[in-house]
């Protein structure tokens, strides 16, 4: 069996954007970077949507304001019932991203990704929502962080609907030839929680472990493969875990460490948390008591404080 679970803490720090910006949040829309530039009451301002999918009314303003008028105008509407023309020209905003001002990339990144989920919300034209996807995360010509944007909308979609062959090819291959950027990892993680993943175990599990201990790949990658692995239950890789514990420089390494320990530590990982000092800082504070806490469930020595 393969052990999966959501996966909230990295699908929420979305290629490590939330410690760079201020305000992000994390919704089934995936976190966005916001511009210090603009007023609190905009920079703090949440996607919202109706049922069907569209922008209801009091989000209009704000999301014109990121998108062109006619995509604006476009994004408004239920997906559901939006034309073959409309969504092209939600396509076109995405694929013409290369023209975008470097000066607005966190206000025009807000936009992509309220794009991106409408798009997935148009389930009438799922084959086109798949082709369209699987071209946006293998355009190399597009902002990294667009791309890496609708690599996870990718993984979300296979996530919930019996995505094709063709996405689980997209997604082996990015995990296998992008391991010098954070794609990889970003790739092995959906493909983790895809469709696909009880069939593709076997190619999971090393996939995992080679991006994991590869000193070449992208810091972010090895993180991503390390919690990707963990969640699907394989044991090999706590030494990772723990190598990664050991030299954690941020707090996402340390809490994505202390998570992947907890699920997969051995009794010898157990004694080591025990005799290792305390973290000051909150969320790997909370992260140590909770690895600890479920270690001790798992080999019944009893409960923590």
């Amino acid at each position: 069996m393969v052990a999966l679970g959501s996966g909230a803490l990295v699908w929420a720090l979305v290629w490590n954007w939330a410690s760079r910006q201020q305000g992000a949040r994390a919704t089934r829309a995936l976190i966005a970077p916001i511009s210090p530039a603009k007023d609190a009451a905009r920079t703090t301002a949440s996607v919202h949507t109706t049922q069907s999918g569209g922008l209801v009314a009091d989000e209009w303003e704000e999301s014109a304001a990121r998108t062109p008028a006619l995509v604006a105008e476009v994004l408004r509407r239920a997906p559901q019932e939006a034309t073959a023309e409309e969504r092209a020209l939600v396509w076109d905003f995405l694929r013409n991203a290369t023209q975008w001002s470097a000066e607005g990339e966190a206000l025009w990144l807000l936009g992509a990704d309220e794009a991106l989920t409408w798009l997935r919300g148009a389930t009438q034209a799922s084959d086109e929502v798949e082709e369209g996807l699987i071209e946006l995360v293998q355009r190399a010509s597009i902002p990294t962080a667009l791309r890496d944007f609708a690599l996870q909308h990718l993984g979300i979609w296979a996530e919930e609907h019996a995505a094709g062959r063709g996405v689980l090819q997209t997604l082996q291959t990015l995990v296998t030839a992008e391991g010098s950027t954070p794609v990889a990892g970003h790739a092995l993680q959906a493909l983790c929680r895809s469709g696909f993943a009880a069939a593709e175990v076997l190619w999971i599990r090393k996939a995992a472990l080679q991006l994991a201990t590869n000193p070449t790949a992208h810091p972010q990658s090895k993180v991503a493969a390390i919690e990707a692995a963990g969640h699907c239950g394989f044991e090999e890789i706590e030494p990772p875990a723990r190598e990664l514990l050991t030299h954690s420089q941020t707090v996402t390494e340390r809490v994505t460490a202390l998570q992947v320990l907890g699920w997969v530590g051995s009794r010898g990982t157990l004694e080591w948390l025990e005799q290792h000092p305390p973290f000051s800082e909150a969320l790997s504070a909370a992260a140590q008591k909770q690895a600890l806490r479920t270690l001790h469930d798992r080999w019944e020595v009893g409960a923590t404080q």
